[in-house]
């Protein structure tokens, strides 16, 4: 097959494909990539040849604005030829910022050029994700909190010497009867002030990211509230570790009902979300990034519209 040839695919079944190719064990958007088996860059994605039952890789790219993704096979001979700008071309026009899984930061194109100058050379600012997942938070109902402070400030320096210029840290808080328990929203607001902290002592922008997850059969008054206590408990503890806010981003859920819930309208939700943020965020915050927080890409995109 030449790779003039191209077939349109399901982005969801993409996204969700990813999701189990990642080492990390997650996906979380467009834009995070990584993973031992599978790599990514700028939007079109490789699949190394011993992962397929031919002598072929596959190129993958996307379209940031429909959705819609794209595959090709082609033999190693054809990808090594391939030109720079038809692997870029589907990307830089949407993308000011690639998050890499660590053992991605230092990985390489096939001719040679590691995957960071690339992106720079494409005005594309390379990030890293420096947490270590969730744990269990002892004393609580089933509520985590964030790992990946072991060496962190030693990781940063490293990460910021490979051409790293941002991170991401993410806290997980869930919605219940008497959930998020006051230890929980602390704990991981104080985490994530000490990320940021760390984060920018070494170079790095942070972004700032509490995730109120959206299982559950709650209202959106009730996510509501809970996300206006919880960006409130984030920003104060950022500003007793004195984080500079001018040099953060807050990467924070939208405002909705529980996935058990009955659904609401986009404009009821870009209501709720926009008085949450104006209620809780600083002005000096240059930038709020959304998490889809489990939509799917139409639901999320309909709703930052």
């Amino acid at each position: 097959m030449s790779t003039d040839t191209w077939m349109e695919i399901d982005f969801s079944k993409l996204s969700l494909f990813l999701g189990e190719m990642n080492e990390g064990g997650e996906y979380d958007s467009i834009v995070q990539i990584g993973g031992s088996s599978a790599t990514a860059l700028n939007g079109i994605f490789y699949w190394p040849a011993r992962v397929v039952p031919t002598d072929q890789v596959v190129v993958m790219s996307f379209d940031m604005v429909s959705g819609n993704s794209k595959w090709v096979w082609s033999d190693e001979m054809d990808f090594n030829g391939y030109e720079m700008d038809k692997r870029l071309r589907w990307g830089t026009r949407y993308l000011s910022g690639v998050i890499f899984f660590e053992e991605t930061l230092y990985q390489k194109t096939l001719d040679g050029k590691p995957f960071v100058e690339l992106l720079k050379e494409n005005n594309v600012v390379p990030g890293i994700k420096v947490d270590k997942g969730t744990v269990d938070l002892a004393g609580t109902n089933g509520e985590t909190t964030t790992q990946g402070f072991d060496s962190l400030g030693a990781r940063c320096q490293k990460f910021y010497e490979a051409g790293a210029r941002f991170a991401k840290w993410r806290a997980v808080l869930k919605i219940g009867i008497t959930e998020p328990s006051e230890l929980s929203i602390q704990q991981n607001a104080q985490g994530l002030a000490c990320y940021a902290r760390i984060c920018q002592d070494n170079g790095l922008v942070p972004i700032v990211e509490p995730e109120v997850l959206t299982d559950g059969s709650h209202d959106i008054k009730k996510c509501a509230a809970v996300t206006e206590t919880v960006l409130a408990a984030c920003y104060k503890a950022l500003n007793d570790h004195h984080v500079l806010l001018e040099g953060t981003l807050l990467k924070p859920n939208m405002v909705a009902p529980g996935s058990d819930s009955p659904k609401v309208a986009p404009e009821v939700i870009a209501g709720y979300t926009v008085t949450a943020l104006l209620r809780t965020v600083p002005a000096a915050v240059p930038g709020i990034v959304f998490l889809s927080g489990g939509q799917s890409e139409e639901e999320a995109t309909i709703n930052l519209n």
